[in-house]
C-alpha cells in the first residue's frame, strides 16, 4: 500500500495527524499513558502493513503512547550519542540556536524530516499549554530519553523551532489524512 507521506513512516503520519487534529488540548498529552492493549493492537496493524481506522482508537493518549513507542523502538535513536559532541549551551541566546542548527545538520535528511514533523507538533502542543498543561519543559522531560538527547536540546528545538529547522527539512504531508475524522475524538 502507498505511504501517506513519502517522507515519514505511516505510524508516524497517523500519530501526528491524530494528535494534531484531536489532541492539542488534551491535558497531559504524551505524559498520560494510553491503554497498552489498544496501543499494541494499533501497532501490530502498522507492523502488518495496515493503516488503522481511527474508529478503533478511543483515546488520543493511546496514539501518543504509540508515537513515543515508535521513537523508542527505532533501530538507532534520533540523536545517537556522539563522543565528540560539544556541550549544550545554556538555554537562550545565539549560541544555543547555532548549536541546534549544527546538531540538526549533522543528522541524515530522513531524521531531520521526522524531527521537523515531531517538533512542529510539539510547538503546537506548547502553544496550547494552558489547556494541556504541557509546556516545552514538560515535553522535554517526556521526549529527551525517547529521542536520546538532553532536555535542553528538546526545549531548544521547541522554543526556537523557526530559527533552527530549515524549510527543506519539512516532510511532504498530505492535505487530508486518511481515516481521521476531525470531528471525532479518536472514537
Amino acid at each position: 500500500s502507498a505511504r501517506v507521506s513519502p517522507d515519514l513512516p505511516d505510524v508516524m503520519s497517523y500519530g501526528l495527524a491524530c494528535i494534531e487534529t484531536q489532541g492539542l488540548d488534551e491535558e497531559g498529552i504524551f505524559r498520560v499513558s494510553g491503554s497498552v492493549p489498544e496501543m499494541n493492537q494499533v501497532y501490530s496493524m502498522f507492523q502488518s502493513g495496515q493503516f488503522p481506522d481511527m474508529d478503533l482508537v478511543r483515546d488520543v493518549n493511546v496514539v501518543a503512547s504509540l508515537l513515543k513507542r515508535f521513537f523508542r523502538e527505532m533501530p538507532e535513536q534520533m540523536f545517537a550519542p556522539r563522543p565528540d559532541a560539544p556541550p549544550v549551551p545554556a538555554a537562550g541566546g545565539a549560541n544555543q540556536v547555532d548549536y541546534l542548527r549544527a546538531l540538526l545538520a549533522s543528522l541524515t535528511a530522513e531524521k531531520r524530516k521526522a524531527l521537523y514533523a515531531l517538533f512542529r507538533l510539539l510547538v503546537k502542543i506548547n502553544a496550547n499549554r494552558r489547556e494541556n498543561m504541557m509546556d516545552s519543559g514538560n515535553l522535554a522531560i517526556v521526549f529527551s530519553p525517547t529521542l536520546g538527547t538532553s532536555q535542553a536540546v528538546v526545549c531548544g528545538l521547541i522554543d526556537h523551532f523557526d530559527d533552527v529547522f530549515a524549510p527543506e527539512d519539512a516532510p511532504r504531508l498530505p492535505a487530508e489524512w486518511p481515516n481521521i475524522d476531525r470531528n471525532s475524538r479518536c472514537s
